[in-house]
């Protein structure tokens, strides 16, 4: 039996070799399902008894399933070598700032009606251009089936693109792969940059005309069977939560739209009503009873990790100072319903004495002090696909959250802010 690496670096040089021959097609793949040195001890022997007449069911067997999805998408990710599905938001803005270099007009648009609603014929079809072996299609289709394969998560990035299981992520990848190619085939002389569901094209100057453009792509979306949202050619765009515009010279722009900042105070609860000028500030009830040192880890992790998504904005210190300054008012709220004192007093007693905001940490007994690195921009970026991931605010949200902030508001001391 060969090692599961000396198995995935055998099929990914065979495909490496076979690149540009259509006519290849990786056959015997579904054995390795049966190398038990592809499993952890304890379930090789169940995982083998019940692959070998193709009685496995994923349904019943969860915690095997995933197993059993990990090695199909590590043999999918040898077999077909296609590009993440999503490299790196960051990357992909910069890429688009070279790639449309010289537009004329952009277009916005995204697959994610397609996320969650994959034809699972659809996806076996795209299976077979590299794969012979109905064995191994018909097990990727089984754990499809069970939801392992079509598992998407939405509303937990900033770039507003949906995260989705390893297995489910290849398979979209693979997918998109090939409407990659067919659109950059329909658009040739113009731009074309996409990441993950998003993508956004550049027409340029002795570019197709726009109508029959869209026409091509729409009779090619129907063609995939894939679902897609498309704004109207213009100056600007929405892609990966920034706003792309054009200058006179054809270059990119890139800039905080400035609902987007507003848009994350109200989920967060630190504004409650955006249509009040000016906005006003709100504490955050799920919060009160927590320590300080988590009450500000919160609002300073909040600041922290949108400047980090949002840095390579033209506007990114004028619109990250506004939503800083309004979290931190949130956080001295907060801490003021904690104390039963005033917003005022509460800056008296936590500012230090380089004028910044902090409180000790009860773990090391450290100074924890709220983000005041500034908002530079950074034109280049920052590595990391986390850099998209929303901090998970689940643990703050309390049912009972909105009626205790009614108290607060309501309480005799109203002179309090």
């Amino acid at each position: 039996m060969r090692s599961p690496e000396e198995v995935l670096e055998n099929l990914s040089k065979q495909s490496a070799k076979h690149e540009n021959d259509g006519d290849y097609r990786f056959t015997e793949l579904y054995k390795h399902f049966l190398n038990p040195l592809f499993y952890e001890s304890g379930e090789a022997e169940k995982a083998l008894e019940a692959l070998k007449n193709e009685r496995w069911r994923p349904e019943r067997e969860k915690a095997l399933a995933e197993s059993i999805a990990s090695i199909a998408n590590s043999i999918l990710n040898a077999v077909f070598r296609t590009a993440p599905f999503n490299p790196g938001c960051h990357k992909m803005l910069i890429f688009a700032q070279s790639e449309l270099c010289g537009s004329d007009q952009l277009i916005a648009g995204n697959l994610k009606p397609s996320f969650g609603n994959f034809d699972p014929n659809a996806i076996a079809g795209f299976l077979r251009r590299k794969i012979a072996d109905e064995r191994f299609i018909r097990l990727v289709y089984k754990l499809f089936k069970a939801g392992k394969a079509d598992c998407w998560s939405f509303g937990g990035t900033y770039s507003k693109e949906p995260v989705g299981a390893p297995l489910s992520q290849t398979l979209a990848g693979i997918c998109l792969a090939e409407f990659d190619r067919k659109l950059a085939g329909n658009i040739r002389g113009d731009g074309y940059v996409r990441c993950a569901s998003s993508f956004l094209i550049g027409l340029k100057r002795g570019g197709r005309d726009l109508k029959c453009l869209k026409g091509e792509a729409a009779r090619l979306l129907e063609s995939m069977e894939l679902l897609v949202d498309a704004t109207s050619a213009s100056m600007k765009a929405k892609f990966l939560s920034y706003e792309a515009s054009l200058d006179q010279q054809g270059r990119i722009r890139l800039r905080m739209p400035k609902d987007l900042a507003p848009a994350r105070l109200k989920e967060l609860g630190a504004v409650l009503d955006l249509s009040a000028k000016p906005w006003k500030a709100s504490p955050a009830p799920g919060l009160i009873r927590k320590s300080d040192e988590e009450i500000l880890d919160f609002f300073s992790g909040q600041v922290e990790r949108l400047y980090r998504y949002c840095c390579l904005a033209e506007n990114v210190s004028l619109e990250m100072g506004k939503f800083s300054a309004l979290m931190k008012q949130s956080m001295m709220k907060t801490f003021a319903a904690k104390y039963d004192c005033s917003s005022k007093r509460m800056y008296e007693k936590l500012r230090l004495d380089d004028g910044s905001i902090g409180v000790i940490a009860s773990s090391d007994q450290g100074i924890r002090k709220f983000y005041s690195s500034g908002f530079v921009r950074k034109p280049d970026g920052i590595d990391g696909a986390d850099v998209d991931l929303m901090p998970d605010v689940s643990a703050w949200r309390q049912d009972k959250g909105k009626k205790i902030a009614v108290k607060i508001s309501k309480r005799k001391c109203g002179s309090r802010n």
